[in-house]
């Protein structure tokens, strides 16, 4: 008999205070049980019970969708290992089905949401580039954009186009805030020109992709992953006057879902609460 999954408190490197709680070393039969609605509720409800936490985060495994992949890569059926990239050739992901929805790891969590709607519930996406650097050595993408460029841009591509459905599905089964973010494609990890012509580009086409499907959502930005598209002239930042202070980033991207002109918020960090916080800022693409 599968015992039930454990998390582990893991710390993330960006200036938050995150206690969350993960799961390391998983197998294959216990990553089967991500798969099963009510174990990712109940990990889920053990993650927002953590001190100080008043949120509860889907999906339990951080960069879902690159799981997802791995999983079809590798079709001998080989454990995916997250510290061993499993896509050498950059062409051999397009031999695989990109689409998420079909995945059954991805419909256990649209089948949790609307259980939490009525709650602070925060669905985490991972841009394209991070997506696919978690499946592929992104020293290996860094190199490849002078003779691959064009089918590293049609990847990129075609996985957002995957991700948009996702937040498409997610929105309709009741989640009003969405956090996305590019850990290993910000500017200040690429440079400006690389960022500028795929990881910076894919956000974007990423985000437009998904602004049809935010009317009354809001896509909260990672701080440098906002950073980084106004930098490059990709997009702006304006304040938010709010009209009273919040001391949660859950209460304020709760607050500024509710303008139907607003879509993307960021220039913060949601994992921290700031009792000086008396704006936000929008993001709009140029």
């Amino acid at each position: 008999m599968i015992k039930k999954l454990t998390l582990r408190t893991v710390s993330w490197t960006c200036p938050s205070i995150e206690n969350r709680k993960t799961i390391t070393s998983p197998d294959q039969k216990t990553l089967a049980l991500l798969c099963d609605e009510n174990e990712v509720r109940r990990l889920m409800e053990e993650n927002a019970d953590q001190p100080g936490r008043s949120r509860y985060i889907l999906p339990i495994w951080q960069n879902l969708e690159s799981m997802v992949y791995a999983g079809r890569l590798l079709a001998d059926g080989s454990f995916f290992n997250p510290s061993i990239y499993c896509l050498e050739d950059l062409a051999d992901i397009l031999d695989i089905d990109l689409d998420l929805l079909s995945d059954p790891m991805i419909q256990a969590v649209i089948k949790t949401i609307p259980h939490y709607a009525d709650k602070s519930l925060v669905l985490e996406l991972e841009s394209p580039f991070s997506v696919l650097s978690a499946i592929m050595n992104p020293m290996n993408l860094y190199l490849c954009f002078e003779e691959e460029g064009d089918l590293l841009k049609d990847v990129l591509h075609r996985i957002a186009d995957a991700s948009a459905a996702y937040v498409k599905a997610c929105a309709e089964a009741g989640c009003r805030v969405f956090s996305l973010a590019d850990p290993v494609g910000t500017m200040n990890l690429v440079g400006e020109e690389y960022y500028r012509d795929f990881c910076g580009q894919s956000e974007v086409y990423l985000m437009k992709q998904c602004q049809p499907w935010l009317e009354g959502s809001i896509m909260h930005i990672c701080l440098k992953m906002s950073q980084s598209l106004l930098i490059a002239g990709l997009a702006e930042a304006e304040p938010c006057q709010l009209s009273k202070k919040m001391t949660d980033h859950m209460d304020i991207l709760k607050k500024m879902a509710e303008d139907e002109r607003i879509h993307f918020t960021g220039m913060t960090c949601m994992h921290n609460s700031n009792p000086d916080l008396t704006k936000s800022y929008t993001i709009k693409l140029k």
